[in-house]
């Protein structure tokens, strides 16, 4: 999955932003119908342990 900065996405990028909310949590929905469930489960445990990597002071 690729991620393109688009203008027209601004405002939903800044909701997102505002709400706290990671953009693949935000479009589960859409990734849900194109790649399916497993696939969205290993996108989640991939996020979490990313955050806890980054967490404990990793970059």
């Amino acid at each position: 999955v690729n991620y393109e900065e688009w203008s027209i996405c601004k405002p939903g990028v800044a909701c997102g932003v505002r709400e706290n909310i990671d953009l693949f949590r935000f479009l589960r929905e859409p990734l849900l119908r194109a790649f399916g469930e497993e696939w969205y489960d290993k996108l989640e445990w991939a996020a979490g342990e990313y955050n806890k990597h980054i967490d404990n002071g990793n970059h």
